[in-house]
Formats: structure tokens, sequence, C-alpha cells
């Protein structure tokens, strides 16, 4: 996604004195990782401020790159699969007792793995394998679960994958003074998170087993809902990420459903749509809403199929509300009925929700898993196309943000999109 970054006014990015990267300075960069996987296209962004080019470890060949450069140039690098992280290796690939699976050391909800979900690696520490201890959060794949044993991949999630890697220069600047301090190993940084959204082997995972939508408080959803929340629910910088996509991706005029509506749509700003639908839970949160041209109390997990005619619809979006739906395949299904035909549908979300209705499986996930959950939704509906994923963490947190103090950085945007068949 291309996107002019700006922080807030007083937070520069890049001194007076110098717009160009240089061995002895600090750089800020936008890495983008893109990749093919077997069902979709994917793309995953870090902003990083205050790189130091002397210190810091990059892939190979990417500093020298970026050497010279000047704010706002980009500098690609394909890597061969196994160039980038260690390819895929038999030996990484084991079978283990079911006895040996430890699901209440890592705080699982199920006691039993299920095929293509991503776990910790900790719960692995009674099987014996050389490195492994309670308590390592580095992720594996369960590849397939039989009557005693299961296959556990710990293969990198990204083995076996070509790979681009882009960086963006946002700012350069050069050092005040060098007193050591703590080097970043970027090539370990980027591909934390990314392959883990991909099926495992282009076989559907395993994410709806028993109670895998039960709520914590499972009250009447109208009910619960009844009092208005006139709150958004990210900072501003991740809203107004989430607004740039979507101004990428939405047709310049025509029909939007916004789905699981509240007192913003988070449209892009200057856009005019003919007609803007939003659903939601409560009245006066819609009401609330001036971009809405028609408002719909419904409870989709109670109904889900939707008011509206079929391809009455010229995209469709939901926005940070997908982990609340109790029959989320029905709804999607539902949502391409009433697209038209390359019509897009576009989900985004971050790692912050309302706990009391979330479902559990949301909870247990990997946030890139969760990419992977809503990609299983699209092709479980069999309805969609084109499917991507996008990520976008690093930004600096709104210096007047609420939860400044709990963490500098802005709330991580997460996209799954596809377009209707024809």
């Amino acid at each position: 996604m291309s996107t002019d970054f700006m922080l807030d006014s007083g937070a520069a990015l890049s001194g007076a004195d110098q717009q160009i990267v240089s061995e002895d300075g600090l750089a800020d960069l936008e890495f983008e990782l893109s990749w093919d996987g077997p069902d979709g296209r994917h793309v995953d962004t870090r902003r990083v401020f205050g790189v130091n080019m002397w210190r810091d470890f990059f892939p190979p060949g990417l500093d020298a790159a970026l050497l010279g450069k000047n704010v706002g140039e980009t500098v690609s690098i394909d890597f061969a699969p196994g160039a980038l992280v260690e390819d895929r290796h038999a030996v990484h690939v084991h079978e283990i007792p079911l006895a040996a699976f430890d699901a209440a050391s890592a705080g699982l909800a199920d006691p039993r793995p299920a095929r293509g979900r991503v776990l910790p690696l900790g719960v692995l520490h009674k099987a014996g394998i050389g490195g492994v201890y309670g308590g390592n959060r580095r992720p594996f794949r369960v590849l397939d679960v039989g009557a005693e044993t299961f296959i556990a991949d710990l293969n990198h999630p990204l083995a076996g994958t070509r790979i681009r890697l882009s960086a963006k220069v946002l700012g350069a600047r050069k050092k005040r003074s060098e007193f050591g301090g703590r080097s970043r190993d970027f090539i370990a940084e980027l591909t934390d998170g990314p392959g883990i959204q991909a099926r495992a082997g282009g076989a559907p995972t395993d994410f709806f087993v028993e109670g895998w939508s039960a709520r914590a408080v499972e009250d009447d959803d109208p009910t619960f809902y009844s009092v208005p929340r006139m709150a958004v629910h990210l900072d501003r910088r991740a809203l107004q990420t989430i607004r740039d996509l979507y101004a990428e991706l939405l047709p310049a005029r025509g029909a939007i459903l916004d789905l699981m509506s509240s007192l913003e749509s988070h449209l892009p700003q200057g856009r005019k749509f003919e007609r803007v639908a939003g659903l939601g839970l409560n009245r006066q949160e819609l009401d609330s809403n001036a971009a809405l041209t028609e408002r719909v109390v419904q409870d989709l997990n109670a109904s889900p199929a939707l008011p509206f005619a079929d391809a009455s619809f010229d995209a469709a979006l939901c926005t940070v509300s997908i982990e609340y739906l109790t029959q989320p395949v029905e709804i999607v299904r539902e949502v391409a009925r009433v697209l038209k035909p390359d019509a897009p549908f576009v989900v985004t979300f971050s790692n912050r929700w309302f706990p009391p209705k979330a479902i559990r499986v949301w909870k247990d996930m990997h946030p890139w898993e969760r990419l992977g959950y809503v990609m299983e939704l699209f092709l479980r509906s069999g309805a969609f196309t084109d499917l991507h994923t996008f990520s976008l963490i690093g930004d600096p947190r709104p210096d007047d943000d609420a939860h400044i103090r709990e963490t500098d950085l802005s709330d991580p945007v997460f996209a799954v999109w596809g377009k209707r068949k024809g």
C-alpha cells in the first residue's frame, strides 16, 4: 500500500542536515515483504525509525543498496527460497505423541492440536526435541493429527518461498554520537510473523473445532449492545492507515455496504458515494454516523441473512469487527450474494477487541494467524477470488493518545480482501 507518511508536528523524521542515507547515519525506513502463497498475494509492512546503518544487521545486500539513497527513494531485492530464511528441511518435521502436547502450559483453550493451526513451540516441551523449552513462543505449524500422534512442522513459515523485500527511505539524519547499544537483526524482525497467514500445503485449516465460537459473555447481543459506545477502537494513525487502504480498494463512487457499522465508517476523506448502507447493533451509534445514507439494526449472529438484494453493492467492508461473528462463513457468503461481480470485500482488524464478545478461537491465535483465519472464511465461502492480505506495524503512537503509556507504537493494522467471483 502506498502511503504518504507524516508524523505529528514536533516529531520530525529527519534532521535538516541530511536527506541521504549514509553509513554513519540513521535512517527511517518502510520495509515491505511481499510474497505469493498458494491462495493469494501477501504484503507485510514494517516501519522502523532510527535504523543504525553501521551497527544493525540487514538482509543480504539491502544495506549497500540503501546507501546514498534520498528520502522518498525505494530499493527492492528478490530473494530465492532459502536466501532470506532457512529453506525447508525434513529434519524439522516431527511426529509427536498427543500425550506430549501441553496446551495448558501456553494457556490454550483446546487440549488437542488441530490441523493447520499455528501454536507456540513451548507446548512441545515434553516431546524431547532439542532446544525446545516451556514458555517458548516461537510458532510452529501442525501439519496433521492422527489418533495418537500429530505432525509438527518447525520449519520457518516462509521456508521454500520466493520473497521480494523493499525498503523505502522515509527519513535520514546524522548520528549525534555512537556509544555502543543494541544491534537489531532485521532479517529476524522482518520475517517474524509473515508466512503464518498461508494455509499449510494448501489444505483447509481446522479453526472450527468444538467450542471455537464460544464467548465469555453469551447474553443476547442486542441487549448487551443496547448501551451506545461512542468511542473509536484504534488510535488515529491506525485508523488513517485503514482509510488509506479503503481509498485504494473502494470504487470512486457507487454503493458501499458497511458491515457491523457504528458511529464511524472510516471511509476515505473527500470521497463521495451514491449509497452507504450501515448495518450494526445500536441505532444511536448508526444515527451518529454522518457517512451513512441508510441504517439497518440487525444481529448477524442470530440472523446472518442480509436484508439487501442480490448484486446491489459495489463494495463491502468490515472494520475491526470480524472477531465477534459466530457464523462468519455464512455471513461472508451473504456479503458475496449482495456484491456485484468483481466488487471487493475488505476486512480490517487489529490487536485490540472487546473481550466479552470475541470468539474463543480469535483470542488463542497468533496475530498473523488471524489473517489466515479471515482468509479461511473467504476460501470456504467459495465466492471470492484475487485474495490479498496486508499488515502494517511500527508506526509511532500519537503523543496525545490515551494508550501512549502502555506502548509507544500505533495499533497494528491487518487486512484481508478479495473480489466477488463473476
